[in-house]
């Protein structure tokens, strides 16, 4: 039971470091935040950025005079997703160490994020050892959260987490739990091999991972969202252009409900195979519910993670060169 129950918990704080979810915002952060979710996307000029930037420096200035430092932290945790979404990863995790090493002693609750958003670009880059670090630092500090926690469902996006879990342990901590899920996925960070499998597509045909060796592989870990339609169709045009040239794509459908992932797909008409994700697949990597995707090279190694747009398409058209 206990087993079962924590997978449904990993898909709900999986999600929460790449979107820094919007739960106990104030309205000043919630539209600040709305703002970041849509510039993500691209296109906006460097004035843009500089009046968000601006308008984070004062919700700091007046969070810091009123005492708020919940706020506070929760500023500067925006401000470092902006630097990531904007590439600056080594601003973000800068960033969010100084907010630690300022506030290792104050209980701020907002500062279990900080700690988790940390481990989450560790796990990024492939940093296990760093990700292990900051698990043991967190259950040194005042931070640590050991109070119940609940949670049923989760086994898509559109499946909440509801129901609580009694009797939860001194070292249960929904954040722990969390950085456990990043250790995971920063064993396939760049570098690493991506893990063997084999599957039945929905067109009736076998594919096994090792099939593609030679050619540049993208794993799309997709379920039918907003997020997955926005960036569909530049995925579409990278395949377009790059085919013929040796780069596949193989989209694993995440969420439980097959037979909608099979309507989305031919609704879409993808143009690439797609098949339901195996579970161990999804286990081992720590994706639970959270679109992602793979960028491989020739021999199988991760080239990237979490790659779209402009991002994807240099790192496709580099593979393909060497």
């Amino acid at each position: 039971m206990k087993r079962a129950l924590c997978v449904g918990l990993l898909m709900l704080v999986a999600m929460f470091p790449a979107s820094l979810t919007a739960r106990g915002y104030s309205a000043d952060h919630h539209e600040i935040l709305s703002r970041l979710q849509m510039m993500a996307g691209g296109g906006y000029p460097e004035s843009e950025w500089r009046d968000l930037m601006q308008r984070l420096d004062v919700l700091l200035v007046e969070a810091e005079a009123a005492g708020d430092w919940d706020g506070y932290v929760e500023a500067e945790l925006i401000r470092a997703k902006a630097f990531e979404t904007r590439g600056r990863h080594a601003q973000a995790m800068a960033l969010l160490r100084s907010v630690i090493d300022e506030h290792r002693e104050r209980r701020i609750p907002a500062m279990r994020k900080v700690y988790l958003e940390l481990a989450a670009l560790h796990a990024r880059e492939g940093n296990e050892d760093a990700v292990t670090r900051i698990m043991s630092e967190f259950k040194r500090s005042p931070h640590f959260d050991r109070e119940t926690y609940g949670f049923v469902g989760g086994s898509g996006p559109d499946d909440p987490l509801l129901v609580p879990r009694p009797r939860a342990g001194a070292e249960d901590s929904v954040t722990l739990t969390a950085m456990r899920v990043q250790q995971s996925r920063a064993r396939h960070g760049p570098g690493s091999l991506f893990p063997d499998f084999s599957l039945t597509d929905w067109n009736g045909r076998p594919h096994a991972l090792r099939a593609y060796r030679g050619r540049v592989l993208l794993i799309d870990l997709w379920v039918d969202t907003a997020r997955w339609q926005r960036d569909l169709a530049y995925h579409r045009s990278i395949y377009e252009r790059y085919h013929d040239r040796g780069f596949d794509v193989m989209g694993l459908y995440i969420a439980p409900r097959e037979q909608q992932g099979r309507e989305a797909a031919a609704r879409n008409n993808l143009p690439w195979h797609a098949a339901l994700a195996p579970r161990p697949l999804l286990k081992e990597l720590g994706i639970f519910g959270n679109v992602s995707n793979y960028l491989l090279d020739q021999n199988g190694v991760v080239i990237g993670r979490d790659l779209y747009g402009a991002d994807l398409d240099l790192a496709v058209r580099n593979a393909l060169s060497r």
